[in-house]
C-alpha cells in the first residue's frame, strides 16, 4: 500500500492527503508529479507501508512563493 503525505507548515508536519491513501505507486506518483507542478507547492513524499513498516519511496522539496522583481 502507498500513501502521499504533504508537509503543511513546521507546526504541524507531515500530514497524510485525502484521496491519496491505499493507493498504487503509479497513483502516488501522478499525484506528486501533478502537485509539484504548480508554483507554490509544499512538500511531499511518497509512502509504502508494509507489513507494519513505512518507508519514504519519494519525497519532493516543493517551491517557493510567487514573488515580483
Amino acid at each position: 500500500m502507498y500513501y502521499v503525505e504533504m508537509n503543511c507548515n513546521n507546526d504541524l508536519g507531515w500530514r497524510r492527503v485525502p484521496f491519496a491513501e491505499h493507493r498504487t505507486r503509479a497513483y502516488c506518483d501522478g499525484y506528486v508529479d501533478a502537485h509539484d507542478s504548480m508554483y507554490p507547492s509544499r512538500p511531499m513524499r511518497i509512502i509504502q507501508e508494509k507489513d507494519g513498516t513505512t518507508k519514504v519511496i519519494r519525497e519532493t522539496k516543493g517551491h517557493s512563493k510567487v514573488h515580483v522583481n
